[in-house]
């Protein structure tokens, strides 16, 4: 149970990472830290979302409810697609800088 702790730990770290990389380096330290606060607000309330689509997910499993059912996906995946293309926009931004 230990390493399953650790894994999903370094899961969620590595997703709060990765959605950090849409932040510029050549700005003001004090803004720096401001964007940074907003983000982590962000992916906070996005993995909230997520963690209550896959809640209700179970939940539309043991009742056999279609409708929650279909909001528990959009309550997955719409969330998941907002972090992927923050995470890609990211990758982008730091691949045109590197090559500059």
């Amino acid at each position: 149970m230990f390493f399953l702790d650790l894994i999903v730990d370094m899961i969620i770290y590595g997703w709060l990472e990765l959605m950090q990389w849409i932040i510029p380096k050549k700005i003001n330290k004090k803004a720096q830290i401001a964007l940074k606060v907003i983000v982590w607000i962000v992916s906070i309330i996005l993995l909230f979302f997520i963690l209550l689509g896959v809640f209700g997910l179970l939940i539309s499993l043991i009742s056999s409810d279609l409708v929650v059912r279909k909001l528990s996906l959009y309550f997955i995946f719409i969330p998941l697609g907002i972090s992927l293309i923050q995470i890609i926009f990211g990758i982008v931004i730091r691949a045109v800088k590197n090559k500059r």
